[in-house]
């Protein structure tokens, strides 16, 4: 359906999409293909066909196909939609993603912090994130938004830095007074 077209043509979204490049080196297919294989590999979650691999994610699932709460996961933003809030100090190019959602739907926005332990997976729920949803019609209420969650995370990743992974060295200097 993608390399028809037809994909693109019934979700114009999509379609914008098509053969779009990411340039570094953790992403290996342009972003159509990669959301292919992402929704592929959900549904071989949600088979069970990975269980004894991912037994959180499909856990996940399970829960969400009983009528839980929907689960976003925030990946790193591509360029034109990323925001620079702070973090640690720091500039810090995040994903607008959750703001945006908020926006387009009123959704309660929680944050959940998830550990490994030396017995299992610990999940920390933060505190309901309050928005005024008509601020969220400006870019800048989005942006606002998103500081505000992720100063709500700085903590989660202060007590376990080396759990919290965003692909790249955000801060490679050795004594800089980040995490």
């Amino acid at each position: 359906m993608n390399e028809t077209g037809v994909l693109g043509h019934f979700i114009r979204a999509f379609g914008k999409i098509v053969s779009m490049m990411q340039f570094n080196m953790y992403h290996h297919y342009t972003v159509d293909e990669h959301l292919i294989r992402a929704v592929g590999n959900i549904a071989a979650i949600e088979r069970d066909e990975h269980a004894d691999e991912h037994p959180l994610t499909t856990d996940v699932i399970k829960r969400l196909q009983d009528g839980a709460a929907v689960a976003l996961l925030i990946d790193r933003p591509p360029l034109p939609s990323a925001v620079t809030v702070e973090l640690f100090g720091r500039p810090f190019r995040a994903s607008i993603a959750a703001a945006e959602l908020a926006r387009a739907s009123g959704c309660a926005l929680v944050g959940v912090a998830i550990t490994r332990q030396p017995d299992g997976y610990q999940a920390k729920v933060l505190p309901e994130f309050v928005y005024d949803r008509r601020a969220l019609g400006t870019r800048q209420g989005r942006h606002e938004l998103t500081q505000q969650i992720l100063r709500a995370f700085e903590p989660e990743i202060q007590q376990n830095p080396e759990q919290w992974f965003h692909f790249v060295p955000l801060w490679p200097e050795a004594g800089n007074g980040a995490p």
